[in-house]
C-alpha cells in the first residue's frame, strides 16, 4: 500500500494574530503527522529545506533555516520502505520584518524602536556600538569597558525594554533566538551577577536569565524573600550559538503563578509558585546588564533575533505536535581556520609582515562563516560544496591578533573555532652596528666581531659583499660573530638585521680591520707523559692504560679542520684531544695488547686535515714532537710465563735423588720476567699426593715452593700436576697477570719419593788421608738407611774412628749406644748387619729380658751369613 501524504498542522512562532499566516520571525517550527517512523521532507515551493523522522506515533516537528521576508509555500512528503507519498497540502506563511523602526540612541522614551509591532525603549551608554540592527530581524547590544547608562546610576548595561506591560494574572509568552558572541570569559570577572533577560516588575526582576561565570542560570523573584534559583546549566554556554528561547509565565502572588522555559526545544524550567507581587505590572527587558561597573572592564556583545511576545493563552509551546518527539536540534559543528598567508620568513611561527591576510579553513558545506579578531567581527565567507572557505581581511594593525570563526546554518550558530594567533609586524628593524673586534686587528687572522641590533633579530655579517656568517641578537640586542681565518690585508665589515617577520634593515656603517702577515712560527718545546701509574714520566704500564702526551709549544695555537695524531714506537697512536687556544696540546693514547716498548717514544706526527696555527697565523712546526719524553715509560702488555721448574734439597743432586719422610724438597719456578706475589699463598699439587707451598721469590723472576715429604707419599718421579693460586695474584710490574700453566711439568732429573724402607747391607766409609781405608781412621759420612720390620725401625751408625759405634732403635725412641766405647768403628759393619737381620735388636735397651751370651752366639751367629728379617730375638746380657 502506498504511504499516505503527511500533514502540516501548525507553525510557531506566529506573531501578532494567531492563525493569520503572517509572522515576523524568519525561523519557524512546523509540525504535523505522517506514517510512523517515516522520513518527512520539507519543501519551500520546490526548494528542499530538510528532513525529519517521525516517532512511533507519527508525530514530527521541523525547524526551518532563515526564510526571506516574503510569502512561502511550505509542503511535505513522507518516505518509507514502500516509497514516497504525494505532497501534503501547502501551508502559506508570510514572513515580514520584525524590526520595522530602529532608533539607535538611548532614553528614547518618546520615540521608541518598533520590534514585533510594539515599542521598545533603549537603556545604554549612547555609543555607536551600544545598539545596532544587523538585519531586519535582529538587534545587537554591546558593552565595552566604561560604558554606563547614566540614568541608571551609572550602571553597566545595554538593554531594550518592551513598552507593553503584563499584569498579574496574565499569561505571558515570549520566543526569540539569543546569541552570546565570542569574547572574554565571565569566569573570574569579579561580577556578582550578569543578566541577559529579565521580566521587570515593581520590586525588581520577577525572573531573570543570567550568566554565572559562563553558566546559564534562571532565578525567580529577585530581591524577594521567595527568591530562588530554578535552573543552572552544568556546562558553559556555547558562545556564538543561537539559543532558541521560549518562555510562558503566569504572574501571581500566590501558588497559581508559574514559569516554564525551553531552550532549543528542551524544557529547562518548570516552576510553579509565587511569581511577582500583588497589583504589579511587568515589562520584558532583553540585553546585557552587569553588576559592579568597575569590574565590567571588558567587551561583551549579544544578539537577539525574531523577538515575538504574546499574551494569548493558546500560544503554542514545545513539545510541538504534542508528543515531545520529532526533530532534535543538532549542535552546529565549529569551523576551522587552517592557515593564513602570507606567512613570511619562518612558516608556522605565526609572525608575518603582511597586514592583509588570506585566511583558509573548513566548515560544513553552505555554512556562513563569521571571522572575528578577538571580539571584533571582521567579516564573513561561505563554505563551498566541499566545505572549504577563504576570507581576506582588511588591513590589520601591527601587533597581536586572535583570529577565530563561527559557522551558521539552519540549525543555528556553532561555537567558535580554535583561535589562530597571528602577529603582524611591518616595521623593519633599525640598522645594526659593529662596535669592536677581538683579538685586535693585526694580531690574528680570526676575529670575533661584536655589536648591537634589534633584540632577537638575525644579524648577517659581510666582508665587502661576501657573507661571513650570521648571529642572533639576545634579548638586550647584543651579538657576537667569530669569523673564519681571514686573508692578509684590509677588510671592510658591514651587517644587516632581519626580524622574525622577515623585515630587513638597511646596511650598517662599515667597520674596518687589517690582517697582517704572520711574523712567527710556533715550535714544540717539550713533550711530557702523564697518567695513572706514571710519575715524572716514568712508569710500567700494561694493556688498557691511558697515557696523555702534552705537547708544549712556544706560543698559543689553534687547531682547526681535523684531528692530529702522534705515532708511537710501540705501534700505538696518540690522538689530539684538546688545548686549542693555548700553548699546550693534549694527545691521548690507550695501550693495547701487543704494544710493547722499554721506553715510549714519539716517532711521527700526522696532521691529517688539521691546521695548527699561532696567534699571528703562522703554521706551527711540530717536528720536535718526535722525541723521547722525559722519564722511562715502559709499555709491557706481555704475560709473564713459566720457563722452567727445578727440584733441589738435601739428598737431591741435579734434580735426582731418593727422599723419604721428613725430607724437604724445594721446587723453583723460573719465569720470563720478575713478578710479585700478593694477596695470598699459591700452591703446587704434586703427583705423590703432596702439596708444595709458595715460600719466597716475590719481586724476582724465580718463585720457590717448599714441600716436606710425609708418610704415605710415594712416586717414582716427582711431578707438578696442578697450580692453585687461591687468593694470590702473581703479576709483573705492568700489572700483567702471570700464566703459571707451564709449572705443571716434570722437573729435570728423577726424584723418587719413597716412604717405604728397604735394607741396606753396608755403609760407605770415607777415605783417609792416605787414600786407604785401612791405614787411616775412617769418618762415616752419614747414618745408614732406615730399616722397617714388623713394628719397629733400627738404625746402625758409627762415628769417627776410635769412637763408639752405635745401634739405635728409632721406633722405640732409643738414642743410647749399644756397644762399648772402645769398640773400633770397623765393627759398625757388624752392628749394621745385626740391625738389618733382627727387627728386635739384641742391643736395644728396651729389650730387657736376659739371654745368655752363649745362647746368642750359638743361635744368632749362623744368621750373620744370611739375615732373616722376621725372626725375633731377645737381648743378651753383658758386653759382646
Amino acid at each position: 500500500m502506498a504511504i499516505q501524504a503527511p500533514t502540516i498542522e501548525q507553525f510557531s512562532a506566529d506573531s501578532g494574530t494567531l492563525g493569520d499566516g503572517v509572522t515576523d520571525s524568519n525561523v519557524v517550527t512546523l509540525w504535523g503527522k505522517a506514517a510512523a517512523n517515516s522520513t518527512v521532507t520539507i519543501y519551500d515551493g520546490t526548494t528542499r529545506l530538510g528532513t525529519v523522522t517521525t516517532n512511533s506515533s507519527g508525530s514530527w516537528a521541523f525547524t526551518t533555516p532563515k526564510l526571506a521576508d516574503s510569502t512561502h509555500s511550505l509542503a511535505a512528503t513522507a518516505t518509507d520502505a514502500s516509497g514516497t507519498s504525494a505532497a501534503s497540502a501547502a501551508m502559506s506563511i508570510k514572513v515580514v520584518p520584525s524590526v520595522t523602526k530602529f532608533v539607535a540612541g538611548t532614553d528614547n522614551w518618546s520615540n521608541p524602536s518598533i520590534i514585533d509591532g510594539q515599542g521598545w525603549y533603549s537603556e545604554n551608554a549612547g555609543q555607536s556600538w551600544s545598539l545596532t540592527t544587523p538585519d531586519s530581524h535582529t538587534v545587537r547590544m554591546e558593552l565595552r569597558a566604561g560604558d554606563y547608562w547614566a540614568d541608571g546610576g551609572d550602571s553597566s548595561r545595554s538593554e531594550i525594554l518592551a513598552a507593553n506591560s503584563v499584569a498579574n494574572g496574565d499569561v505571558f509568552n515570549a520566543t526569540y533566538q539569543m546569541t552570546i558572541e565570542p569574547g572574554t570569559s565571565n569566569v573570574n570577572s569579579g561580577l556578582s551577577w550578569l543578566s541577559l533577560t529579565q521580566m521587570y516588575g515593581a520590586n525588581g526582576a520577577t525572573f531573570s536569565i543570567q550568566l554565572k561565570g559562563e553558566q546559564m542560570a534562571v532565578v525567580v523573584n529577585l530581591n524577594e524573600a521567595t527568591e530562588k534559583q530554578v535552573y543552572i546549566d552544568p556546562n558553559s554556554i556555547q558562545r556564538g550559538h543561537a539559543y532558541s528561547i521560549q518562555i510562558q509565565a503566569r504572574f501571581a502572588s500566590d501558588s497559581t503563578g508559574y514559569l516554564e522555559m525551553w531552550r532549543d526545544g528542551v524544557q529547562i524550567v518548570n516552576y510553579h509558585g509565587v511569581l511577582g507581587d500583588p497589583g504589579a505590572n511587568y515589562n520584558l527587558k532583553l540585553g546585557i546588564y552587569r553588576g559592579e561597573p568597575t569590574a565590567a572592564n571588558y567587551t561583551m556583545a549579544a544578539d537577539y533575533s525574531n523577538i515575538v511576545t504574546s499574551t494569548d493563552p493558546n500560544f503554542p509551546t514545545p513539545p510541538f505536535g504534542g508528543t515531545g518527539t520529532g526533530q532534535t536540534p543538532t549542535p552546529q559543528t565549529a569551523p576551522t581556520i587552517s592557515s593564513f598567508s602570507n606567512d613570511s620568513n619562518i612558516v608556522g611561527d605565526g609572525i608575518t609582515n603582511d597586514n592583509t591576510l588570506v585566511l583558509s579553513g573548513t566548515a560544513s558545506a553552505g555554512n556562513s562563516v563569521k571571522v572575528y579578531d578577538g571580539t571584533t567581527l571582521l567579516g564573513s565567507a561561505t563554505a563551498n560544496s566541499s566545505g572549504n572557505w577563504t576570507y581576506t581581511t582588511s588591513t590589520l594593525a601591527n601587533g597581536k591578533h586572535s583570529l577565530s570563526a563561527s559557522a551558521t546554518s539552519s540549525s543555528g550558530t556553532s561555537a567558535l573555532s580554535k583561535t589562530l594567533a597571528v602577529t603582524v609586524d611591518t616595521v623593519a628593524p633599525a640598522a645594526p652596528a659593529i662596535v669592536s673586534s677581538s683579538p685586535k686587528a693585526g694580531q690574528s687572522s680570526v676575529l670575533t666581531l661584536t655589536g648591537n641590533a634589534e633584540a632577537n633579530s638575525k644579524v648577517n655579517v659581510y666582508d665587502g659583499k661576501t657573507l661571513l656568517g650570521s648571529a642572533t641578537a639576545n634579548g638586550s640586542g647584543a651579538w657576537t660573530l667569530t669569523t673564519a681565518a681571514l686573508s692578509t690585508g684590509a677588510h671592510q665589515f658591514t651587517a644587516t638585521a632581519s626580524d622574525a617577520a622577515g623585515n630587513n634593515s638597511v646596511t650598517s656603517s662599515s667597520f674596518n680591520a687589517t690582517i697582517k702577515a704572520p711574523t712567527s712560527t710556533p715550535t714544540v718545546t717539550s713533550v711530557t707523559a702523564s697518567g695513572a701509574g706514571i710519575l715524572a714520566g716514568t712508569g710500567n704500564l700494561g694493556a688498557g692504560k691511558t697515557v696523555t702526551l702534552a705537547v708544549k709549544l712556544s706560543e698559543a695555537v689553534t687547531v682547526t679542520g681535523g684531528t692530529p695524531t702522534l705515532k708511537l714506537n710501540d705501534g700505538g697512536t696518540a690522538t689530539y684531544t684538546g688545548g686549542s687556544g693555548t700553548n699546550v696540546l693534549s694527545f691521548t693514547y690507550k695501550t693495547a695488547a701487543g704494544q710493547n716498548t722499554s721506553d715510549l717514544t714519539v716517532t711521527g706526527v700526522n696532521l691529517g686535515t688539521a691546521t695548527v696555527k699561532g696567534s699571528a697565523g703562522g703554521i706551527a712546526n711540530l717536528t720536535s714532537a718526535v722525541s723521547n719524553p722525559a722519564g722511562t715509560l715502559r709499555i709491557d702488555t706481555t704475560t709473564p710465563m713459566v720457563t722452567s721448574v727445578a727440584a733441589s734439597g738435601s739428598g737431591i743432586s741435579a734434580g735426582s735423588g731418593v727422599v723419604g719422610v721428613g725430607k724437604v724438597v724445594n721446587l723453583t719456578l723460573k719465569l720470563s720476567e720478575a713478578v710479585t706475589v700478593t694477596g695470598g699463598t699459591p700452591t703446587l699439587k704434586l703427583n705423590d699426593g703432596g702439596t708444595a707451598t709458595y715460600a719466597s721469590g716475590s719481586g724476582s723472576d724465580t718463585l720457590t715452593f717448599r714441600y716436606t715429604v710425609a708418610a704415605g707419599q710415594n712416586t717414582a718421579d716427582l711431578a707438578v700436576t696442578a697450580v692453585n693460586s687461591g687468593t694470590a695474584t702473581v703479576k709483573d710490574g705492568a700489572g700483567n697477570i702471570a700464566n703459571l700453566a707451564a709449572a705443571i711439568s716434570n722437573p729435570a732429573g728423577v726424584l723418587q719419593v719413597n716412604t717405604t724402607a728397604t735394607a741396606t747391607n753396608s755403609p760407605t766409609p770415607s777415605t783417609g788421608s792416605g787414600g786407604n781405608p785401612d791405614s787411616t781412621p775412617h769418618h762415616w759420612q752419614h747414618h745408614f738407611a732406615a730399616f722397617s720390620g714388623a713394628t719397629r725401625t733400627t738404625v746402625a751408625s758409627a762415628d769417627t774412628a776410635g769412637q763408639a759405634a752405635k745401634v739405635q732403635d728409632t721406633s722405640a725412641g732409643d738414642t743410647s749406644h749399644m756397644m762399648g766405647s772402645s769398640l773400633d768403628h770397623r765393627l759398625a759393619l757388624f752392628a749394621q748387619h745385626i740391625a738389618s737381620a733382627f727387627p728386635s735388636s739384641p742391643f736395644a735397651e728396651a729389650n730387657t729380658s736376659a739371654v745368655s751370651q752363649g745362647a746368642w752366639k750359638g743361635s744368632e751367629l749362623p744368621h750373620l751369613a744370611q739375615p732373616v728379617a722376621n725372626q725375633q730375638h731377645g737381648p743378651i746380657a753383658g758386653p759382646l
